[in-house]
């Protein structure tokens, strides 16, 4: 049957995350991808979670049919936003590599502080080679996505406001509120979201957990034939929830 599939890029990246899968997919699909407007006025770390779901919840509304909504790391946390407030928009929802919340099994009460001033003060040059380093590792596609959005002569906008909201949102009462069936995705290698992957599992009334071999936090473009039979929600190696 035919989708209508929705991106949600993770923390400042772009459509071109996906386009491996938005060229796997259509034209048998419909698939569109939603961007991150940086440059809205008054938008700040304090609100740009409840701004940028809001415009995602716009978006996906406007569409007409319900969606699939595919949301990899800081994607996801507007994605569980957005099915939790209107689950009707929601066909199904897939949550790539992302979190909850900061401080369950992810970070614990002493590393979180120091997250944030690594976020907070670390030159830009150094925070961005660090980010490469981390998530482009495993397959030579993670690394050429992430060094297309991160090196850059300039800080991009919102860049560690972005980071800084993902570390200090909290949505741990919402879990057993997300009703739309729901594929938890995690790399084999990133093991940040490895455990709190395993309670959005068990915790989602609709879940089924997804581990992908040889991956790390850009699982799609690390092992993207796996990523693409989730897209199609074929079953392949899922850890029963």
């Amino acid at each position: 049957m035919s989708q209508h599939i929705v991106f949600l890029p993770g923390t400042l990246l772009s459509a071109d995350q996906f386009g491996l899968q938005m060229r796997a997919m259509s034209p048998q699909n419909t698939v569109t991808a939603f961007e991150y407007s940086a440059h809205k006025s008054g938008i700040t770390r304090e609100n740009l979670i409840e701004t940028w779901s809001q415009d995602v919840l716009d978006y996906v509304s406007n569409i007409g049919r319900p969606v699939t909504l595919c949301a990899h790391s800081f994607g996801g946390i507007l994605a569980q936003i957005v099915a939790h407030k209107r689950p009707e928009l929601i066909e199904r929802l897939i949550l790539v590599e992302t979190n909850y919340c900061a401080t369950d099994s992810l970070l614990d009460a002493t590393t979180l502080p120091l997250a944030k001033m690594f976020v907070k003060t670390m030159p830009w040059s150094n925070l961005s080679k660090h980010l490469i380093n981390l998530h482009g590792q495993h397959s030579f596609e993670a690394s050429i996505c992430m060094e297309s959005a991160l090196l850059h002569n300039e800080e991009p906008p919102l860049a560690r406001d972005t980071m800084l909201a993902a570390l200090e949102w909290d949505g741990r009462k919402n879990l057993k509120r997300i009703f739309p069936q729901t594929d938890i995705v995690v790399g084999e290698f990133f093991e940040r979201t490895q455990k709190q992957a395993e309670i959005f599992a068990s915790t989602l009334p609709n879940a089924r957990l997804h581990k992908i071999p040889n991956t790390g936090h850009l699982v799609n473009l690390d092992s993207p034939a796996a990523f693409n039979r989730i897209l199609l929600n074929e079953q392949i190696a899922v850890v029963a929830a």
